[in-house]
């Protein structure tokens, strides 16, 4: 614990183990939808965003790298992690789709549809000042 009574200037970077942006809300996707574009708030202020799509096939845009960049990923080597659970049943997948300068990355045989019931959770990277990667993990139950 330290106190400071005046200005404290730093003159070194800070290098942290884990930096986490937003705590562990969740979020509830509007169920009534069959598309939809989350904002660079939904990822960067949540950990977890539930979806029970009514219908297979079901759409969601991630955000922008340059509205990601404006929220929350503000230093390239900035990471956020965010976990989409498809909520619906095993009729009603999500199909996601990357925003503009994002790049997704489908890792361990994962790919851009995922099955009702099932949950992605995704890693945003801040690659530099105008583009974000994106690896994203299927978690099957």
């Amino acid at each position: 614990t330290a106190t400071i009574a005046s200005t404290l200037t730093a003159q070194a970077r800070a290098v942290f183990d884990r930096v986490s942006y937003g705590d562990t809300s969740f979020f509830t996707v509007n169920a009534a939808s069959t598309t939809v574009t989350l904002a660079a708030a939904d990822v960067c202020d949540n950990s977890v965003a539930t979806w029970a799509p009514n219908k297979g096939g079901a759409s969601s845009t991630l955000p922008t790298a340059a509205q990601l960049i404006g929220d929350c990923l503000v230093s390239p080597g900035e990471t956020k992690n965010f976990l989409w659970r498809n909520t619906g049943s095993h009729s009603s997948s999500t199909i996601f789709a990357a925003g503009a300068s994002t790049t997704v990355m489908f890792a361990g045989g994962a790919s851009s549809t995922l099955a009702g019931a099932d949950s992605m959770l995704f890693t945003f990277y801040a690659i530099n000042s105008a583009d974000v990667e994106v690896i994203a993990q299927s978690i099957t139950q």
